[in-house]
C-alpha cells in the first residue's frame, strides 16, 4: 500500500510553514533585534541611549567583552579603577580582555554613574 501523493508534497509544506512562523514576530514578519538587544554573542553589552544592556555581566577570566553602541547621544564606557576605557562615541565598538578575577564598575562620562552604569564581574 502506497501514500497519497498529495500528503507527501504537503508535509513538507507545512514543515517550512512552521519554521518561518517560529521565526517571525508571530505576525509572519521577520523578527528584528529591540535597539536594547544585546548583539549577537555571549559576551556582548549594547550601549544605548542611557543604559547598557545587560548593565551586569559575568564571564570568565581571559574573556572579552564588546559593547556596541546603538543610540544616538554620545556614551562612554569608563571604568572606575582605570582603563582601558572607550572614548565618548555614538557608534562604533569598544572591547576590553579581562586577564584578572574581580568585579570592575564602569560609568557613562556623559551621564554620570547615577544614570547609566555597569559591571562585568570576572571568575
Amino acid at each position: 500500500m502506497t501514500r497519497p501523493r498529495s500528503k507527501i508534497v504537503t508535509a513538507p509544506l507545512w514543515v517550512t510553514v512552521l519554521m518561518a512562523v517560529a521565526c517571525s514576530g508571530g505576525d509572519g514578519t521577520p523578527s528584528q533585534p529591540s535597539p536594547g538587544d544585546p548583539p549577537p554573542g555571549g559576551n556582548a553589552v549594547t550601549v544605548g541611549d542611557n543604559f547598557y544592556n545587560p548593565s551586569a555581566k559575568s564571564v570568565g577570566t581571559g574573556s572579552t567583552v564588546t559593547w556596541t553602541w546603538s543610540g544616538n547621544n554620545p556614551h562612554s564606557v569608563t571604568f572606575d579603577a582605570g582603563g582601558p576605557n572607550s572614548a565618548e562615541m555614538t557608534t562604533g565598538t569598544f572591547a576590553r580582555t579581562f586577564a584578572t578575577a574581580g568585579t570592575f564598575s564602569y560609568f557613562c562620562t556623559v551621564h554620570g554613574a547615577g544614570v547609566m552604569s555597569g559591571t562585568v564581574t570576572v571568575q
